[in-house]
């Protein structure tokens, strides 16, 4: 068994963007340093060393300048500072380059991608803050798929709220991590759900929200 985490990487710098993620956010992040990426505080406590690992940073592609090998950068020694890991492609850590584009041909490649680094009783994380829209619905179906076929288990899905201001400048306070696993269940809950009509079917969902 593996843990894999899959990240999609932003393209705007992350060099001044360090924030605090203590107590922020419905996740029980244990750490209290600051970080550029959300993520590997929400990781801090819940893989060590030991763990077989691998990362999977989505890169996406454009003609335009970004800063996107400068963050991969800071991804691997801020993992390295906080997690006490070290990131070494084609070892722990593999980049998956995507078009910044969104069609069909090139969101099945992805998918594809990502499915084939899947193994039996894996456990799953993911953050999907950053990247093209379309990332977040790849990975709710990938991850279905991997739990119904492989066995695998959804640990986190992850979604870091932050406000930025002039200068691309993380405004402080504003930043928080959010657990969004629960919407990805309502998948599963809706295709177990049986109901005569529509309207049943909403009181069942009702019921289930005030459980």
């Amino acid at each position: 068994m593996k843990k894999i985490i899959f990240f999609n990487l932003p393209m705007k710098s992350m060099e001044n963007n360090e924030a605090c993620f203590f107590g922020k956010g419905n996740i029980d992040c244990k750490y209290e340093g600051k970080v550029k990426f959300g993520l590997i505080a929400a990781l801090y406590g819940t893989i060590s060393q030991n763990d077989n690992i691998l990362v999977v940073i989505n890169k996406t592609n454009s003609n335009f300048p970004n800063d996107s090998d400068k963050n991969i950068d800071f991804f691997k020694q801020e993992f390295k500072d906080v997690l006490k890991i070290d990131l070494i492609e084609n070892k722990n850590l593999k980049i998956v380059e995507s078009p910044f584009t969104e069609s069909r041909q090139d969101m099945q490649t992805l998918y594809r991608e990502y499915l084939n680094l899947i193994e039996e009783e894996d456990w799953l994380y993911a953050d999907t803050t950053f990247g093209p829209r379309l990332n977040l619905p790849i990975i709710f179906s990938l991850f279905n798929f991997a739990e119904k076929f492989f066995d695998a288990e959804v640990k986190l899905l992850l979604n870091v709220k932050a406000s930025f201001g002039k200068g691309n400048v993380l405004i402080e306070d504003s930043q928080a991590l959010y657990d969004i696993s629960p919407f990805y269940s309502l998948t599963n809950l809706t295709n177990a759900m049986k109901a005569k009509s529509g309207e049943q079917a909403v009181k069942m969902l009702d019921d289930f929200f005030n459980l």
